[in-house]
């Protein structure tokens, strides 16, 4: 039995596990298993183009709680970078390369040992190895999108600026093409652009509205009532952690509980996994809650979901070539592009749950024997319906409800700072 199968078992023994009709839910790890995605659609269609957005891998901890009991560690990383300068800007090879590796000394980082806050882990990196080999499975050999050998002109990259990102999106690509299916050595761009400018997941710097418009939704009733429900619950976490104060964001113990059960660190004395299973329910909350309005999941995700448009639009008419296109970015990206089609599920389902690491969404584009188009989606290896269309929705009707998130003057809107 491999890592991840392992893994997958021991959070379904403590608890961890959402069954649905489906698949098994865990935050540790998406279901990769794309065999199910790949049984429909109706036979007499042909698939034209892919963009798949996809979450990094699994990481150390990004919260800090002021308390040893919280993230004791220690986090040893072996996972770590190989680069090297260039001025050349093409895809041909870097001449005389020599190449650096950045590590991170023991014992001089935030957390306790060699890791940096949020670095992608060595289990991280097996997830998207398993990731972009089931995207190859799917697209190269069962599809027959792409061609089994790496052609440049076929694949078109971004990445947020982050390096548990970039690299999450490098180890996709090494396995949706490994090394026996690339003829030469290559260098693969790989764009992106300054944090403050994008667009891929909600930015307060780049549409300083979207601030204003969450302080407005802290002083709703539902809010309130969801703070007073979690208060006792956060004070339990904070007494057990010997705080001082009362932690009052559910995020924290979220991110930091679950990073050391993905590890098997296992929790502090004094939280079990139901306090784990209520503080993770009241973080998904705050995350839906707060961007469940048309104008803020639009200022959020709408400006995204534009490119996604453009995208087929451009594929189209023959401007972008490229048949498979890879976004990588955070649970911040899936998770609004989940909301604004309507896919985020009552409480009850697996579509309401936190993104788990190396989550991957699917926008398809296909084609009848008539020329019609149409787009099917699938989120971590399930197909889903659009609410107002069918698996297999017609391009027209795609773009008309996807419109409907899409700012209008978005710059100018976002510096509007009145609620």
């Amino acid at each position: 039995m491999g890592v991840l199968s392992i893994l997958a078992c021991t959070l379904a023994s403590l608890g961890l596990a959402y069954a649905s009709n489906a698949y098994t839910y865990t935050y540790c790890q998406s279901n990769m298993n794309l065999n199910q995605t790949a049984t429909s659609p109706p036979t007499g269609f042909t698939l034209q183009q892919v963009q798949v957005m996809i979450r990094h891998g699994d990481r150390t901890p990004i919260s800090l709680i002021p308390s040893p009991l919280a993230n004791p560690g220690p986090w040893n990383c072996g996972l770590n970078d190989l680069s090297t300068p260039s001025t050349q800007i093409t895809t041909d090879p870097v001449n005389d390369p020599l190449l650096y590796r950045r590590l991170y000394l023991p014992n001089r980082e935030v957390l306790p040992g060699s890791c940096m806050i949020g670095q992608l882990t060595s289990i991280g990196y097996q997830q998207h190895t398993t990731l972009g080999a089931a995207y190859r499975n799917l697209y190269v050999s069962h599809y027959d999108l792409i061609p089994d050998v790496l052609n440049m002109s076929n694949i078109w990259v971004r990445s947020v600026d982050e390096p548990r990102i970039q690299q999450s999106a490098q180890t996709f690509l090494s396995n949706l093409y490994p090394a026996t299916s690339r003829k030469q050595d290559i260098v693969m761009p790989i764009y992106t652009m300054d944090e403050d400018m994008d667009n891929m997941s909600p930015n307060t710097v780049l549409c300083p509205r979207i601030s204003a418009l969450t302080n407005a939704r802290f002083n709703t009733t539902g809010w309130k009532v969801h703070e007073q429900d979690m208060q006792p619950v956060l004070a339990k976490i904070s007494q057990a952690l010997n705080l001082n104060s009362t932690i009052t964001n559910p995020y924290y113990p979220f991110d930091i509980f679950n990073s050391r059960v993905c590890h098997g660190m296992g929790l502090p004395a004094g939280i079990d996994m139901q306090t784990l299973s209520m503080v993770s329910d009241f973080a998904t909350f705050e995350m839906w809650y707060l961007y469940n309005t048309t104008e803020l999941i639009s200022l959020s995700i709408g400006d995204f979901m534009r490119e996604l448009l453009a995208r087929i639009e451009t594929f189209n008419s023959g401007a972008t070539p490229e048949k498979f296109v890879l976004y990588a970015g955070h649970d911040t990206t899936i998770a609004p592009l989940m909301m604004a089609l309507g896919l985020v599920g009552p409480e009850d389902s697996a579509n309401w749950l936190w993104p788990p690491y190396a989550s991957h969404m699917a926008l398809e584009l296909w084609s009848d024997a008539s020329n019609n188009q149409y787009v099917r989606i699938h989120y971590n290896s399930v197909v889903q319906v659009v609410p107002g269309c069918q698996e297999m929705c017609p391009l027209a009707q795609f773009v008309a409800i996807a419109s409907n998130v899409i700012p209008n003057n978005f710059a100018q809107v976002c510096q509007n700072m009145k609620p």
